[in-house]
């Protein structure tokens, strides 16, 4: 599973029609349309940020607080941060964005709040996160894919970005290892006969 499963997690309980254990939707309205709509509406300034990240000679920019922004090099290593020269460009940009965190791989970026961007509902943790690329390739999200504890998928939006869902159980991190990997394993084995691969 890529980085969402590991920052947290996201699904939710749907009630299911008279007819059906399956719910219509995945992820459930409730949990995504938070995030469709904050996509909707901060499209512009999410577009500029992602410009600017791919233009710039940095993999990650973060913005701990108000006016405060980090930066790591790619030939950097994990922890050598530095503020960059136009710490305010990215402030603004990170703020009219509304996130925190941006990564870039390659011509691909990653934008999460982490914590903030979780929901808990019915013992399940719901996560997302939003993928500018044209050529990101994303399991898209199925009906059939509530039933499992754990799991990931996405929605296109356009051209260049992907909502990334994940979902997992509140209690997940009193789980051993190995009944974190099943749970996951679980879903992974499923998607893969449910799904058409990217």
């Amino acid at each position: 599973m890529i980085a969402i499963l590991g920052i947290a997690a996201s699904s939710r309980i749907v009630l299911a029609s008279d007819d059906t254990d399956t719910p219509s939707k995945w992820p459930p309205d409730a949990a995504a349309n938070e995030a469709r709509e904050n996509l909707r509406t901060r499209k512009d300034a999410l577009d500029a940020l992602a410009l600017k990240v791919v233009t710039s000679p940095y993999v990650m920019v973060s913005q701990q607080k108000a006016g405060s922004v980090s930066a790591r090099r790619a030939d950097s290593e994990e922890n050598d941060v530095e503020s960059p020269i136009d710490t305010d460009v990215w402030s603004e940009l990170l703020t009219a964005a509304g996130f925190k965190f941006a990564l870039r791989n390659e011509d691909e970026v990653h934008f999460s709040n982490i914590i903030e961007d979780t929901l808990l509902m019915d013992g399940v943790l719901y996560s997302y996160l939003y993928i500018w690329s044209e050529e990101y390739g994303t399991f898209e999200c199925l009906p059939d894919y509530a039933e499992f504890r754990c799991g990931q998928c996405g929605e296109r939006h356009g051209n260049n970005w992907t909502i990334e869902f994940g979902w997992m159980p509140a209690d997940i991190a009193e789980w051993s290892e190995e009944e974190s990997d099943e749970c996951i394993g679980e879903f992974v084995s499923a998607r893969d006969r449910l799904s058409v691969a990217p």
